[in-house]
């Protein structure tokens, strides 16, 4: 019988299920980070078998941090049920994070950034939807 996950797979579903214990799910750049991965591709072939494999849930508007684990995934990572993060704590850290690193470099946020903001504040509004349904 084959295993279920492999060791990277492993390596990466705990990351995952560590920072979404911290209060925001890792970026697909911060899972390639942690993991030594060279391009975001690898890291979404490994969260493309997780979520196969039933332990994480994406999206489908695949945004950055939108990665929830499932309960198989949670109780694989030590958890029981699933890892309670809810949609408001999320859209509060994001933007505790984005305004941080406007105010670390001294600047008004540009139309660019305010771009991202919104685009991420509706990425989590199409979460909380599909999380609801």
């Amino acid at each position: 019988m084959a295993r279920e996950l492999t060791k990277r797979q492993d390596y990466v579903l705990r990351f995952i299920a560590r920072q979404i214990a911290e209060g925001l799910p890792p970026s697909m750049r911060e899972i390639g980070t942690y993991i030594g991965a060279v391009s975001t591709n690898a890291v979404n072939d490994h969260l493309v078998a997780l979520e196969k494999k039933g332990y994480i849930r994406r999206p489908k508007q695949m945004a950055s941090r939108a990665i929830m684990l499932t309960e198989k995934g949670a109780s694989h990572c030590g958890f029981r049920g699933t890892v309670p993060v809810s949609i408001s704590s999320l859209r509060a850290s994001l933007l505790e994070r984005l305004l941080i690193a406007v105010r670390a470099n001294r600047m008004a946020p540009s139309e660019g950034t305010r771009a991202i903001i919104d685009t991420v504040l509706l990425d989590l509004e199409m979460l909380e939807k599909e999380h609801a349904a």
